[in-house]
């Protein structure tokens, strides 16, 4: 009679165990969007306002309509499109060519070409569009500098050297751009009026930062490093460490999504990371999605809570010249 409780007991912890892991299960795939054209895919980004979600690939850059999950519109002609980033109030896209060490201009309401910025940069990666001052920032990997574009006029206002390969960097909406230097194990505070650098923080036991982003009402910044596979957590105005968690290899891109307290990682081993913020100090790990390898774009969709990956199409992932977006929803809002 004693074995017979020991074992109910175990079934018991055992159904107990699995439950919990289900309950852990906060997001799941939804669907793909397909997209045409070869290549490497790069950034991501979100126009909210007009539920549109902007990709670049390659030699073009997708705009979708998030509505109708189609594509209203193709840009093309670039020899290497990486970081993009919609200036909503001006009615333009601002879109760095890597291959030409331009920055080019369109229009989001006529979908035509408006100018094409020759910077002072190379190996073109990340831009930043600042809503607060309406600046662009464009960062050179090669060059280790930033080039500020005026949105109202698209004249460059400024050239701020950095100390190592820029690789992300977001906004606080008022006063401050934060890049992470991937070579040099900082993040760098860029005062958005002056054009200097602020403030350097020197990461501590973790490598390789790349994908970076801000949870202003708590004072923090995540951060993903591909060198040490860690999330790391800072504090926003000091750049003390708060923590730093284990996550998959080859990770770029990180999402905070504030209403539902995630902290969402892309992997480029083909996985996701996802964390559930506690609070400010505290965070626990919720789940983890496997994905195709190379899927390490991201970006989020804050009203809907969805997040977009990039990569080659969902079930074909063996030919790269498939590309979609694949859409992720959550389970429970």
């Amino acid at each position: 009679m004693k074995k017979r409780f020991s074992i109910l007991i175990i079934l018991a912890m055992a159904h107990m165990s699995v439950h919990a892991q289900d309950e852990q299960k906060v997001y799941q795939y939804l669907k793909k969007v397909d997209l045409d054209g070869n290549g490497k895919w790069s950034y991501m980004k979100m126009d909210g306002d007009r539920d549109w979600l902007y990709v670049t690939h390659q030699d073009r850059v997708h705009v979708i309509d998030l509505k109708k999950d189609s594509v209203i519109a193709t840009w093309t002609g670039f020899k290497d499109a990486e970081g993009l980033w919609p200036g909503k109030k001006m009615n333009k896209a601002y879109i760095n060519d890597a291959g030409k060490n331009t920055v080019e201009v369109y229009s989001t309401t006529t979908f035509q070409k408006l100018t094409s910025i020759p910077v002072p940069a190379k190996q073109l990666g990340w831009l930043l569009f600042d809503r607060f001052s309406q600046q662009a920032f464009v960062f050179g990997k090669e060059s280790h500098n930033v080039v500020v574009i005026d949105g109202a006029t698209d004249k460059i206002t400024a050239n701020i050297p950095l100390s190592g390969v820029p690789e992300f960097a977001c906004p606080d909406d008022t006063a401050f751009v934060y890049a992470t230097i991937r070579d040099k194990n900082e993040v760098v505070v860029i005062d958005i009026a002056t054009h200097q650098v602020a403030k350097t923080y020197k990461l501590t036991g973790d490598k390789g930062p790349t994908g970076i982003t801000i949870d202003v009402k708590n004072d923090r910044l995540m951060l993903v490093c591909t060198e040490s596979n860690t999330m790391v957590v800072l504090s926003q105005s000091t750049g003390k460490k708060i923590a730093s968690y284990p996550i998959g290899k080859k990770s770029e891109g990180i999402i905070y999504e504030k209403d539902l307290h995630l902290v969402i990682t892309s992997n480029g081993e083909g996985s996701i990371s996802i964390f559930k913020q506690l609070g400010a100090d505290d965070y626990q790990w919720a789940q983890t999605i496997k994905t195709a390898p190379g899927h390490k774009y991201m970006c989020h969709r804050g009203s809907t809570h969805k997040f977009y990956l990039s990569g080659v199409a969902a079930g074909n992932h063996k030919t790269p010249e498939n590309f979609a977006v694949e859409i992720y929803n959550p389970v429970i809002q």
